[in-house]
């Protein structure tokens, strides 16, 4: 039994940051236009000119661009979420390190394994979206010529696999692996000339459907709602992959030179930005082209040609291309960033961790998940990478959203900032004449009196004493897990038994209610504690509701998702989980340096020494509860 709670104490061990956060070995050297434009430049793209004519077509119709507003509130409220953490822990390895210091180790290294596969699945299917375009540049030449010489003429017949290897999208991976591989600072400038040319041809794109839109193609057929408003629903999950891109600010934090202002502002610009572009080149292609009319596969070079502007083609197929490059280049640039980080920590083998001493990029990570990325691209269909995508970053969204609300309510953690990375316990200002003062000097501390009531119940609800917990927060934790798995359940039922809701079946209703009702009461004991109120240089607002939003917002557009996607996400996380297992548990260096989650104590029994009296400590060590 001491084995067991030894074992599941250190998978849920937490990560101590180093005393100065700022250090790395990566070289800081972004502002925060390079790092908007680096957001810009990932999220406009294969999104853009892919799954635009897709959704339209065959999913939501002309409401595709409600399909993004609603996919951009849930990736904004996720945004958000990173904005804080970003601000907080400017580390590469994004929501990996936001879960490891909030959640635990098992945790963070799934976040971690899952973002891994969305880079590579991300570079995989933003490549081949550039392929097909640069192709169609071609007359389709190319793949034909593939086609003719590989394979005979004949085409590969499969639903999951490509209809014929796809050279090209191979070849852009290659060119982008040695691009990044060069440097940040010199990939960063080439991507950012690359995207104040993509948004000049965005904009010449609505500027001149607006010439050509006619109100009365969001009638015709089954109207705006043309494939109902499930069908919306549906647009809004695939659609969601669009915006992905953003979290590439927060990976980057590590090389960005003010990473405490730069990282909230450049999330928050460039979603900005691309959620606009999305909504408004939506609009103008289905005003400007019947949605039954519309060619999923080149929506708006189509598109100009249907209204006899030839001409406008070109530009738009040129405008796709360099936008799904710098889309391409958005999915490569953090996939080393995330590697590093978390082969530093242990749990992925070392060598992904050396960086190279001239370009200051941990080269070989890059190399090998690119071949990984490579064989994606040349084997299998675009559609199936985009699902496979979609689901591992929801799961990461989710996970960054929770550890805000964990944050803000354990007195353990609340106070780890940029200024203060091991979260220590704030001490008191002090006025000259030795009295303490409640004012606040710089971002990053509080007075000890409001510290002591952080994951404490508020005043005003003692008489729930059996709902305080003798570790201040642990309640929030318990609370916030149960809700998400009622949450979830109640997804699986609204997505796929919504016609049995329509009709009234008394067991979906009391299934629904049942669910629903336990994920809202135990939701609405978090906000009957004391959170924390530190000051930051960003905050998420109307904690626990943002984050709380952003989670069932995934939820719903998880459960949207196929069972094959399912089925392929699961096979991956048991991997992961092998690899873990059988190196990451036993290479992790928070063995001697981690903070235990089991069990937790209250910060205001601690003495200098971050100890209790009986000489347990919270941050691992030789006294550590966490030794092994």
């Amino acid at each position: 039994m001491s084995r067991l709670k030894r074992a599941l104490s250190n998978i849920n061990r937490k990560k101590l940051l180093d005393e100065d956060v700022l250090e790395t070995q990566l070289e800081r050297c972004l502002t925060t236009w390079d790092m908007t434009l680096l957001g810009i430049g990932a999220m406009i793209g294969s999104g853009l000119f892919v799954l635009t004519g897709e959704v339209a077509a065959n999913t939501a119709g002309p409401s595709v661009s409600l399909s993004y507003f609603i996919a951009g509130i849930a990736a904004l409220l996720a945004a958000i979420c990173y904005a804080e953490f970003g601000a907080r822990i400017p580390k590469a390895g994004s929501a990996y390190i936001f879960a490891y210091v909030a959640v635990g180790e098992i945790w963070a290294f799934l976040v971690g394994w899952n973002i891994l596969l969305e880079y590579v699945v991300g570079a995989a299917a933003t490549a081949k979206a550039f392929s097909g375009y640069f192709d169609e540049l071609t007359g389709g030449y190319i793949n034909q010529f593939i086609i003719d010489t590989l394979l005979g003429g004949e085409e590969w017949q499969s639903d999951i696999f490509s209809d014929f290897p796809d050279i090209m999208a191979a070849l852009l991976i290659v060119i982008l692996i040695i691009l990044v591989s060069s440097g940040a600072a010199l990939s960063t400038k080439l991507n950012s000339v690359v995207v104040v040319t993509s948004l000049g041809l965005v904009i010449f794109m609505f500027v001149t459907s607006m010439f050509y839109a006619d109100v009365s193609n969001w009638s015709v057929g089954n109207g705006y709602f043309a494939y109902g408003f499930t069908g919306t629903l549906s647009g809004a999950a695939t659609c969601f992959y669009a915006y992905l891109g953003f979290e590439v600010i927060a990976v980057s934090g590590e090389e960005a030179k003010t990473p405490a202002k730069s990282i909230p502002l450049a999330t928050i610009y460039a979603f900005i930005v691309s959620a606009s572009c999305y909504i408004l080149a939506s609009i103008g292609l289905t005003l400007m082209v019947p949605y039954m009319d519309i060619d999923p596969d080149a929506a708006f070079s189509a598109a100009f040609e249907y209204v006899g502007l030839d001409w406008a083609k070109y530009i738009v197929s040129i405008g796709a291309v360099l936008a799904i490059l710098t889309s391409s280049f958005g999915n490569i640039f953090p996939l080393p960033r995330s590697l590093y980080a978390i082969a530093s920590d242990g749990l992925l083998f070392k060598i992904f961790a050396k960086v190279n001493e001239r370009t200051k990029v941990p080269i070989f990570g890059v190399i090998f998940f690119g071949i990984f990325s490579i064989v994606l691209a040349i084997f299998f269909d675009l559609d199936a990478l985009i699902e496979f995508l979609s689901i591992g970053t929801l799961c990461g969204f989710s996970f960054v959203a929770a550890s805000v609300i964990i944050v803000r309510y354990s007195p353990e953690l609340c106070n780890i900032t940029i200024r203060n990375p091991r979260g220590r316990p704030a001490i008191p200002n002090k006025r000259s004449n030795g009295e303490v003062s409640d004012i606040l000097e710089e971002p990053g501390t509080i007075s000890s009196e409001k510290e002591l009531l952080t994951g404490r119940l508020k005043e005003r609800f003692q008489c729930f004493a059996f709902l305080e917990s003798s570790v201040p927060g642990e309640t929030v934790v318990y609370c916030l897990a149960f809700s998400v798995i009622c949450e979830f359940m109640t997804a699986i039922v609204l997505v796929y038994k919504y016609e049995d809701l329509l009709a009234g079946e008394w067991w979906a209703v009391m299934y629904v209610i049942i669910l629903g009702s336990l994920a809202i009461l135990s939701f609405m004991v978090i906000p009957m504690h004391h959170q924390s109120e530190i000051e930051l240089d960003f905050k998420v607002p109307l904690v626990p509701f943002f984050p709380f939003a952003s989670i069932t917002l995934n939820l719903i557009l998880m459960a949207e998702l196929d069972s094959y996607t399912w089925i392929r996400f699961v096979i991956w996380v048991v991997l992961g989980l092998i690899i873990y297992g059988c190196y990451g548990y036993s290479h992790s260096i928070a063995n001697q340096d981690a903070i235990g989650f089991v069990p937790l104590v209250d910060t205001h029994l601690l003495n200098d020494a971050g100890q209790t009296e009986n000489g347990d400590t919270t941050y691992g060590g030789t006294n550590g509860i966490n030794q092994t």
